[in-house]
């Protein structure tokens, strides 16, 4: 399901499941703000998001917001990435990614976060 109303927000919203199996293995909600939608960008979220359920199996929901920044930069807007990944017991949030290639951006703030998960710090194992 994808919307988009007047304020520039488009929203796609999956369930995945796994590989062979219908057991749901977490909702993944996905928004743009001003971020033009493209199939190959909510992919590569469904892949980023996929490798992070592997690593934690405890994730409930992952959403996943693409916003395109509204301060000059002079290589051109850069979008930002916010995760906001619920846990059994905790919420994990990596909001500080941003890039001028959405791709570079989602790959960062995913990263940031998995290994926020791998750290010996990370209570909720």
């Amino acid at each position: 399901m994808r919307t988009s109303n007047a304020s520039g927000w488009a929203d796609s919203s999956k369930t995945h499941t796994q590989m062979g199996s219908s057991a749901v293995v977490m909702p993944l909600d996905i928004s743009f703000q001003d971020v033009p939608y493209t199939k190959a960008v909510e992919d590569a979220v469904v892949r980023q998001a996929d490798r992070l359920d592997n690593a934690c199996a405890q994730i409930v929901r992952c959403r996943v917001s693409l916003i395109r920044s509204q301060k000059y930069c002079p290589h051109g807007p850069s979008v930002s990435v916010r995760l906001d990944l619920m846990t059994g017991r905790q919420q994990h949030i990596s909001s500080s990614t941003s890039n001028e290639d959405v791709h570079a951006a989602l790959q960062d703030a995913f990263t940031q976060l998995a290994n926020e998960l791998k750290s010996p710090n990370y209570i909720g194992r």
